[in-house]
């Protein structure tokens, strides 16, 4: 859901050497399996257990309980993203990031079943439910919103531009602000696109004590009107992301990521879908050569709620050029 509604990037913000073209590639697996109780109950009662959700269900659940936030998010699928950066002098950077996503592969949420029946962990509502389906269902106050195979498929999402500059040594850190725009360049048909220019302002704090480094961020995104997620007008969002370093050897560190933010579906649903998420991630980056990075993240949704993702695995390499003499 974030792809689409400008997600804050700690990227946009990082200073970069002195009259340096920077590029990033990233893939990422994301897998979102959130169910509300009501989707088990009924498929439970129907005695269709590891059977695909019929639309007849959802109809007979709106009908039980009119008054309640009825859900059933289930997308998988790789993004992969594109960072271009340029540094001038004083500390100023702008920067491109360019997303693709493909959603309804590669059918890993079976993984994570596994995973938990293993070690006797209960999935919940998860557990009737069967692997490898595409299903956005929201049903609030009498609205609904229902896609299934329709949304699977690939595409390019919202480029975003942003521009960030310092704003000077702060409380023993280093502050930089920057300014973020989303172009509708994503289809909305899929969940890759808005349709909508979308405007963020950043903040970003930097510390750093002797092996150790500390990185907080926090930002707000006005959503355009004219934009939507599925059809959905969109809540304006809130952000804020803390990331711990700890330099292992001279271009090798380990990461630890809190993020916490405000869901795009708050006006939407007063159940799960609409409340914030705060999501985890531990990772390592490794100094491939003096140019050459390379990165490993595994991130989970600690409070299964929002707009994150129950699990990412994301892979990154990077490369920096200094402006020839």
């Amino acid at each position: 859901m974030r792809l689409s509604s400008l997600p804050m990037r700690l990227s946009d913000g990082s200073v970069r050497p002195r009259n340096a073209w920077t590029f990033e590639g990233t893939v990422g697996y994301f897998n979102l399996a959130s169910p509300s109780w009501h989707i088990a109950t009924i498929h439970r009662e129907l005695g269709l257990e590891g059977q695909p959700l019929d639309p007849s269900e959802l109809r007979t659940l709106e009908t039980r309980h009119p008054s309640d936030d009825i859900y059933n998010l289930d997308v998988e699928g790789w993004q992969f993203d594109l960072h271009v950066s340029r540094s001038f002098g004083a500390g100023y950077t702008i920067s491109a990031h360019v997303p693709w996503m493909d959603v309804g592969h590669p059918n890993w949420d079976a993984i994570s079943s596994d995973f938990h029946r293993a070690f006797g962990i209960g999935q919940g509502p998860r557990d009737a439910l069967r692997n490898g389906d595409t299903m956005v269902y929201l049903y609030s106050g009498g609205r609904v919103v229902e896609r299934t195979g329709e949304i699977a498929g690939s595409g390019l999402g919202d480029i975003s531009l942003a521009a960030s500059g310092p704003v000077g040594r702060v409380l023993g850190g280093d502050q930089r602000w920057a300014v973020a725009v989303d172009a509708p360049t994503g289809s909305t048909d899929g969940l890759w696109g808005s349709g909508g220019w979308d405007l963020g302002v950043r903040w970003f704090g930097d510390w750093r004590f002797g092996r150790s480094r500390l990185q907080l961020a926090a930002g707000y995104n006005w959503l355009d009107d004219s934009g939507s997620w599925l059809g959905i007008e969109r809540s304006d969002i809130w952000q804020a992301q803390g990331v711990f370093f700890y330099r292992i050897a001279e271009s090798s560190s380990l990461r630890l990521s809190v993020w916490y933010g405000s869901s795009i579906l708050a006006d939407f649903s007063d159940g799960q879908p609409g409340d914030p998420s705060l999501f985890f991630d531990i990772g390592a980056r490794f100094g491939l050569s003096s140019r050459w990075w390379f990165a490993l993240n595994l991130g989970e949704n600690h409070i299964d709620h929002g707009a994150a993702p129950d699990f990412t695995l994301q892979l990154q390499l990077g490369t920096s050029f200094d402006r020839a003499p």
